[in-house]
């Protein structure tokens, strides 16, 4: 039978648009938008259809969706339950929040259908019946809020990545230590890339694409010119801050789509042209 989902959210076209995704990927899905709502299904479905997971949203008419979480995860019969949290606010002290308490994956809004599709497939054990995409998970880390505000936007939205938006190097440890490996890329300032890299090197040894944000990367980088620093310099493509969004998406995605397996759809790929010229840019050429 198709794994029994809860999918708690109190905005009907968010309830319609991820119930009929989950439904077309082969779940059973029981969309509820309160939390009351919420606790009568589980007491309904606990005995005769129990469900394999949930998906909460955290703002809610009659309370917090992560309360619900806390009830759950105190629930003996229920304490297994595989959890995540849906929400708008994907900055890292809501994501913090949710995965301290006991949250299996956050996903923000505007969500990703293929992200979401795929946790929610390994999180029931449930196989695919098609070898679905699987998302992309791409680290910010930027202390400018608004830069990685636009550019979360147009990776989720343009392409369907998740992302993990964090304002400190601090917040990145604490974050990696929480979930582990399972970043595909990262885009960082470059004043905290090497504390980045050392990081993410510490939970993946082989390393992610990566993208420096720099002021004036002709002028600056690499700021200490040794051969450690060059050496780790070379696993990272550097980039003025002064450039749209929209391109430096366009290049984290590329170099994604290159280093992925082949299981990994590349209908993101954008012109090698492109890529040239954002490297002619980037060295100053």
């Amino acid at each position: 039978m198709a794994p029994h989902v809860l999918l708690v959210d109190d905005s009907t076209t968010v309830r319609m648009v991820i119930a009929a995704e989950l439904r077309e990927a082969g779940f059973r899905v029981t969309p509820v938008p309160t939390l009351d709502a919420a606790r009568r299904a589980i007491a309904q479905y606990r005995e005769r259809d129990p469900f394999q997971l949930a998906i909460l949203d955290v703002l809610l008419p009659d309370g917090d969706g992560i309360d619900l979480l806390r009830e759950i995860r105190r629930d003996p019969a229920l304490e297994r339950l595989p959890v995540m949290i849906l929400s708008s606010d994907a900055r890292f002290g809501s994501r913090l929040r949710g995965l301290g308490v006991g949250a299996d994956d956050f996903v923000g809004k505007p969500h990703s259908k293929s992200y979401l599709i795929n946790r929610a497939h390994a999180l029931t054990g449930n196989p695919q019946t098609e070898a679905a995409p699987r998302a992309f998970r791409v680290l910010l880390v930027d202390a400018d809020g608004a830069l990685r505000e636009a550019l979360g936007k147009v990776l989720r939205i343009g392409h369907g990545c998740d992302i993990v938006s964090l304002e400190s190097v601090d917040q990145a440890a604490q974050f990696l230590d929480l979930e582990g490996a399972g970043v595909d890329g990262a885009v960082v300032d470059r004043r905290c890339f090497l504390r980045v890299l050392g990081l993410l090197r510490a939970k993946q040894p082989n390393g992610v694409p990566m993208i420096v944000l720099d002021d004036s990367p002709s002028a600056t980088w690499p700021p200490v010119a040794t051969a450690k620093r060059n050496a780790a310099l070379a696993s990272a493509l550097v980039m003025p801050r002064t450039i749209e969004p929209s391109t430096v998406a366009d290049v984290m995605v590329h170099r994604l789509v290159e280093e992925a397996s082949p299981s990994v759809s590349s209908s993101s790929k954008i012109p090698i042209a492109t890529i040239d010229a954002v490297r002619r840019l980037a060295r100053g050429a």
